[in-house]
């Protein structure tokens, strides 16, 4: 009976979603390092912009400059990935 239940998690789809998390990882690594490090605390860590600025000694539109930066270079680097990262066409 269990030979009959299909695998919930397609492995093709997993390891879409693993090539997907290491093109991130290098787009990320490719960024100078106050942009990363801004990328890094605002969208993975959850500080907010004043708690970065005071993390990275710098103005809060300082801060805003470094991830629009990085948003923008982000966006272009995995712009192929856009589909699979965004359900965009």
């Amino acid at each position: 009976m269990a030979e009959n239940i299909s695998d919930p998690v397609d492995g093709n789809v997993t390891d879409r979603r693993i090539d997907i998390a290491a093109s991130v990882k290098h787009a990320l690594g490719a960024l100078p390092e106050r942009q990363q490090t801004a990328i890094i605390l605002v969208h993975y860590e959850g500080y907010s912009g004043v708690e970065t600025a005071e993390f990275l000694d710098i103005s809060v539109e300082a801060v805003e400059s470094l991830l629009a930066r990085a948003r923008r270079s982000l966006r272009q680097t995995l712009k192929p990935q856009a589909i699979e990262l965004l359900g965009e066409r």
